[in-house]
């Protein structure tokens, strides 16, 4: 089942699933969650209708386990590590640009923190560049 597989991404000895770099990220520093959305150009609602996707920019929400005492200082090391993969300016969100939602997000996923919202991040930039070279990770899944 996906469980065993998510066991075996995370435990480091699969990564059919996952690219290393992302799997590294995870297990460094107890990501239970990650969302990473990078949109660009404008959606047209009157010809393709409600769009559900992510504001233009980057969006990047994160759901750490462990210590939520900890969780500012690794919220800050993925940002910068995701920035390094994709090529996305993460890096550059400040402490003002975070927020930790106390009800409008949950996980998605299987998350130890019940919905603690001090083990959330969640981040936003206004505009984003997408540099297509960077992405080699995810083209070899």
């Amino acid at each position: 089942g996906i469980n065993a597989e998510y066991g075996s991404v995370v435990n480091g000895r699969n990564f059919n699933i996952l690219p290393r770099p992302l799997v590294q990220i995870i297990r460094s520093y107890d990501v239970e969650e990650l969302t990473l959305t990078l949109t660009q150009g404008m959606w047209r609602d009157r010809l393709w209708g409600a769009s559900s996707t992510a504001p233009p920019g980057a969006q990047f929400l994160v759901w750490f386990g462990g210590d939520p005492d900890t969780v500012d200082t690794r919220w800050l090391h993925v940002r910068n590590s995701i920035s390094g993969i994709t090529c996305a300016s993460l890096g550059s969100l400040s402490s003002e640009d975070t927020v930790s939602p106390l009800h409008s997000l949950k996980p998605s996923g299987l998350t130890t923190t019940k919905g603690d919202r001090r083990y959330v991040r969640y981040g936003v930039t206004p505009s984003e560049v997408v540099c297509t070279e960077s992405l080699t990770p995810w083209i070899k899944l």
